[in-house]
C-alpha cells in the first residue's frame, strides 16, 4: 500500500482558493445565463417584448 502525503494549505491559501472558486462559479453562472438568454432570443425574439409588456399592466 502506498502512503500518500497530504498538503495542508495555510489560511491565506485557503482564502485565495475560496475566492477563485467563487469567481469561477460566478463566471460559469453568467456563461450559462448568457447562452440561455441567447437561445431564448434565437427561438422567440418577441418573448422579451411580451414579458416587458405584461409587467407594465
Amino acid at each position: 500500500m502506498k502512503i500518500v502525503k497530504r498538503i495542508v494549505l495555510t489560511p491565506e491559501q485557503k482564502k485565495a482558493q475560496r475566492s477563485r472558486n467563487v469567481a469561477i462559479g460566478t463566471m460559469l453562472a453568467v456563461f450559462v445565463l448568457t447562452f440561455y438568454v441567447a437561445t431564448w432570443f434565437k427561438f422567440d425574439p418577441s418573448a422579451i417584448y411580451d414579458l416587458m409588456r405584461n409587467q407594465t399592466k
